[in-house]
């Protein structure tokens, strides 16, 4: 016998707006080469390339990523290497392991993250790069 919906799951099963994207790499999966979306990325898998996000990208506990980044936010808690520039902040999670040179107008590495490479910092409203020490 077949169990209709309840009016609650029916609500919470609704489609997210249009314009807002979720998009997943998901864990077991590799991805080479460009990839590029509007909304949110979520990379629990393996990629390489270069990666472009109008939004939020997010490298979960495991993921590997060797790429040139840029994204609005960035938020890392797997492996990555490579470039990244983050329109707003980076975010290096305390199970992170980056070597990348970063430019973000904020950064932060949390206790136990592990990082190497150079940060230079985004000067509000100006596309110029202020070194930070």
């Amino acid at each position: 016998m077949r169990k209709s919906l309840s009016p609650k799951r029916v609500q919470e099963a609704k489609p997210a707006p249009i314009d807002v994207s979720e998009s997943l790499i998901g864990k077991g999966s590799r991805f080479a080469g460009n990839f590029s979306c509007v909304g949110m990325l979520r990379i629990e898998g393996e990629c390489a390339g270069t990666i472009s996000v109008s939004g939020v990208l997010v490298i979960t506990c495991g993921a590997t990523v060797e790429a040139e980044i840029d994204a609005d936010d960035v938020i890392i808690a797997g492996t990555a290497k490579g470039t990244i520039t983050a329109r707003h902040s980076v975010l290096l999670t305390s199970t992170a392991k980056v070597r990348a040179d970063i430019r973000s107008r904020g950064f932060k590495l949390e206790d136990g993250g592990l990082y190497s490479g150079l940060v230079s910092r985004i000067a509000e409203g100006v596309d110029t790069v202020v070194p930070q020490y």
